[in-house]
């Protein structure tokens, strides 16, 4: 039996209504929400302090570079499509590790490049989300958070940006998990002896926020350090001490050093509001960080003392918005 043009056009319209449906169901399933602002741009630095690793604006949204501390010139590792962010260097200076997302895959994984072949060799697989990733102080495997839950739908489909503790051999192999499923953290970080974990993460009212401590392996609870509204937690060189930025909205964020164990912090307040992403220089005698406050002439690269002494600005937000323009001054 024929269908009238307007039932024909009907069943036409509601076939196409579903088809857009489950098209847009699965660009959400597939898509991953990246950040692209100056408060989440990520560096590190090279073991003889002379360098800096970077993230910065290029082909892919986000591409890495080599900031030279004192020549104080810049250059790009390479240009790619992918969204590369969250560069550590090997603690031989050789390699790095950084997280990489690539285009219609949208769980992001880590990549091991080395700078001197340019030899580029990825070490995690799966539908699982690898970021913060880190050496261990011998060389032979990378720490990192893992995510197996995506969250999707509308605009906000994504990763949580942080997970479970894994480590993962240079060479891809034996993925271990290093503490339960159960515990998730965000930037966790081992500390130099490889014997305990720091990472920040929400207290359990999710109103605020606490830094966390453990011995590897443990299956006892964490322990917080201190709550408020701490994050980009970082351990000292020595392990004794862990830096980082506690403030409530962007823009607020000021320079803590407390002990491992616990006890006062000490704010740095000479750092200025709106810090972010402290890192301990290799010596342990400097604290390198990102200002991102309200004042953008003061925004950008910065260094301190780790008594709180001499603030001094490295180099302005240009350095990650046009690194191969950009000049000294700017």
């Amino acid at each position: 039996m024929a269908l009238s043009p307007k039932v024909a056009v009907g069943i036409s319209i509601f076939g196409g209504i579903v088809a857009l449906i489950a098209f847009g169901i699965h660009r959400s399933q597939q898509s991953h929400s990246r950040a692209g602002g100056h408060d989440d741009n990520t560096f590190g630095i090279s073991p003889d302090g002379k360098r800096i690793v970077f993230d910065g604006r290029g082909v892919g949204e986000r591409d890495l570079y080599i900031f030279d501390l004192n020549t104080k010139k810049v250059s790009q590792i390479e240009a790619t499509l992918d969204y590369e962010t969250a560069p550590e260097f090997s603690p031989d200076g050789k390699s790095i590790v950084y997280a990489n997302g690539q285009p219609g895959i949208r769980a992001d994984h880590l990549f091991v490049r080395n700078l001197e072949s340019g030899a580029v060799r990825q070490v995690t697989v799966g539908d699982a989300n690898a970021c913060s990733p880190m050496f261990t102080a011998d060389g032979k495997r990378i720490v990192f958070a893992r995510d197996t839950h995506y969250n999707w739908g509308g605009l906000a489909a994504s990763w949580s940006g942080g997970g479970a503790v894994w480590s993962v051999g240079v060479d891809g192999s034996r993925p271990t998990r290093l503490l339960p499923e159960s515990v998730f953290t965000l930037s966790p970080r081992i500390s130099h002896d490889g014997k305990r974990l720091v990472w920040w993460g929400s207290t359990k009212d999710l109103n605020s926020s606490s830094v966390f401590t453990t011995p590897v392996n443990s299956t006892s609870a964490p322990v917080s350090v201190v709550s408020g509204y701490p994050r980009d937690v970082e351990f000292s060189p020595q392990g004794d001490q862990v830096v980082y930025a506690d403030g409530e909205f962007g823009g607020t964020g000021k320079l803590c050093v407390i002990p491992v164990r616990g006890g006062a912090p000490k704010m740095l307040s000479a750092a200025g509001k709106g810090c972010t992403h402290p890192v301990f220089s290799p010596d342990g005698r400097m604290i390198y960080y990102l200002l991102n406050g309200y004042d953008d002439n003061k925004n950008g690269l910065w260094k301190i003392d780790t008594d709180g002494k001499n603030p001094t600005k490295i180099a302005g937000h240009n350095l990650f918005d046009s690194p191969l323009t950009w000049s000294p001054g700017q």
